[in-house]
């Protein structure tokens, strides 16, 4: 239901005229416009989807049916204009109360917290709210992407299947404000984020065979610092060994995708298989041994 000031002022002026008597919290209608002056009063009950009663009447003087919340009715009938941007209170959180001494104006927000501070609402936000639609630890990520990379908006909204918007009010605190940038990226958030410069357009085999030999070749170029470091006596170049380590984890994390599996998932089964292994640390004899393949 959507009112206006017409319908608030039209109905104001009928109780003005007698045409609807207050009576204890209740409207009378003692005047209709098709009928005229009604012998027997009719009491108000209709209500809004959301438990409000409500008057409605068509007026061929205005082009649609006039709709207006009874309450806002009464408080402007003994109480003059509702301030702009302001709305009408039950005290006593019954919707259906409409008495004057129940009725007081209030901000919107003060009508918000009075319903959470009886009991009306509950307050949720986050992950709880129903029109969440990315998580808190997947904004702590956006805003970690908005802050530490060069990717646009957009990017990042088909990363996450959101509105380019969304990203844009979570960037600038408008959205999502309680929650904090991460510091660093999980592996499984690193491995979402490789999706973008995954060539999807080739087949499925194609992919597994170009990340296998990309991984081979990258850790080569790893390989070939550490011998020049070592074998020629090249300072380490710890920034290029940093780029290719990159480079290697990208093909494993797109590996481990098509494979099924996510990275988090990969570093808990080698973890598991080490500890087997090596409870007590390295050692060679229980390399040789390696009690977790019998």
């Amino acid at each position: 239901m959507r009112e206006n000031k017409v319908a608030l002022n039209y109905f104001v002026q009928l109780m003005k005229e007698n045409k609807i008597e207050y009576r204890n919290g209740e409207l009378w209608r003692k005047w209709e416009l098709r009928r005229g002056w009604l012998k027997n009063p009719k009491k108000v009950t209709k209500e809004t989807s959301n438990g409000y009663i409500m008057l409605r009447t068509s007026d061929k003087r205005y082009p649609k049916c006039l709709y207006v919340c009874a309450h806002r009715v009464i408080w402007a009938f003994f109480n003059g204009e509702i301030p702009e941007g302001m709305v009408i209170n039950h005290i006593n959180g019954n919707k259906k109360d409409n008495r004057i001494e129940n009725l007081e104006v209030v901000t919107p927000a003060r009508n918000v917290r009075h319903a959470i501070e009886i009991g009306l609402t509950h307050f949720v936000k986050g992950n709880d709210h129903y029109s969440t639609k990315v998580k808190d630890e997947e904004v702590a990520v956006i805003k970690f992407l908005l802050k530490n990379t060069d990717l646009m908006h957009k990017e990042i909204s088909s990363l996450f299947g959101v509105n380019q918007n969304l990203v844009s009010r979570i960037g600038n605190g408008k959205r999502r404000g309680e929650i904090k940038m991460c510091e660093t990226l999980s592996l499984n958030d690193y491995q979402k984020l490789t999706e973008r410069t995954d060539n999807k357009k080739d087949p499925v085999n194609m992919r597994l065979a170009n990340y296998s030999l990309g991984l081979v070749c990258e850790g080569a170029e790893v390989g070939d610092h550490i011998k020049k470091h070592v074998f020629h006596g090249h300072e380490l170049d710890k920034e290029k060994v940093l780029y290719e380590l990159g480079d290697t984890f990208f093909y494993l994390a797109r590996i481990a995708a098509i494979a099924g599996f996510t990275l988090e998932e990969v570093a808990t089964a080698n973890i598991s298989k080490l500890s087997k292994r090596y409870k007590n640390g390295f050692s060679k004899e229980a390399s040789i041994k390696r009690v977790d393949t019998k």
